[in-house]
């Protein structure tokens, strides 16, 4: 029988690259987000290519939501395997400009939505004995970017949170993985920088240089599938192996 993979955020970017490699390698994946269209635009790529994929609409920053996914996986395909938290957001902004809508919804999706998947798939996994979960951090949790200062924070939590887990889990069977990638071209990093407030903050602080990132996120930076072999290559390792932080970077 396939692993059954569930992904959060699995509608673009990131987690659709993860979603296409891990179905490329046989494993049925559940694509989870909240735009049922762009899921379901996954899912017949995946299926067109002869993978097994369903969606799953959920909202992750809703623990009701998330519970009633819980029990929805389980009914449609049974405890999963494996559980890649990547549903996240970005605001590139000046904190002096007190944007504090956005400050809540960074941490009620890059936080709360991750604590709240593993609140509920959690138990069953180790109830079940085994699971592997693959939380997709950042690399501004330890390299900080103006700009970004709360969303660098949101992803700096799992700095605490992850490995502190891993203690409370010894014994179960369960791996968690803690992926941080650098810059990676997507869709929704290429909408941001469309933007034009992204220009002027970035000219703020960091003057000159807009041209120079334009040309490296055209050209240099990793894609979302690259980030998809990443997980591929933790989760497919012996047993005995334990990857527990992954970063990632571009090549120079």
């Amino acid at each position: 029988m396939a692993l059954l993979a569930v992904i959060t955020g699995a509608a673009q970017g990131i987690g659709a690259g993860i979603a296409e490699v891990l179905a490329s390698h046989g494993l049925t994946v559940a694509l989870v987000d909240i735009q049922r269209d762009k899921l379901l635009d996954v899912r017949n790529k995946i299926i067109e290519n002869g993978g097994d994929a369903a969606i799953h609409v959920a909202n992750m920053t809703n623990i009701d939501s998330v519970k009633a996914l819980g029990n929805e996986i389980v009914l449609d395909h049974g405890i999963p395997d494996i559980l890649v938290n990547n549903a996240g957001v970005l605001y590139f902004q000046d904190f002096l400009e007190g944007d504090s809508a956005s400050w809540v919804h960074m941490i009620n999706t890059n936080i709360l939505g991750y604590l709240h998947t593993m609140s509920v798939f959690l138990p069953m996994m180790k109830k079940a004995g085994h699971g592997h979960i693959v939380n997709i951090g950042s690399s501004n949790s330890r390299e900080p970017a103006a700009g970004m200062a709360v969303y660098s924070g949101t992803k700096a939590f799992w700095l605490g949170t992850t490995p502190a887990l891993r203690k409370e889990l010894r014994g179960t069977g369960i791996k968690i993985t803690q992926v941080e990638p650098g810059a990676v071209r997507t869709e929704g990093v290429l909408k941001l920088m469309e933007d034009p407030s992204f220009e002027e903050i970035h000219e703020k602080f960091y003057p000159k240089s807009k041209d120079t990132l334009d040309k490296a996120m055209n050209r240099d930076k990793m894609g979302a599938k690259d980030i998809g072999e990443v997980v591929w290559d933790a989760i497919k390792t012996v047993d005995r192996v334990y990857q527990q932080d992954v970063y990632v970077g571009n090549k120079e």
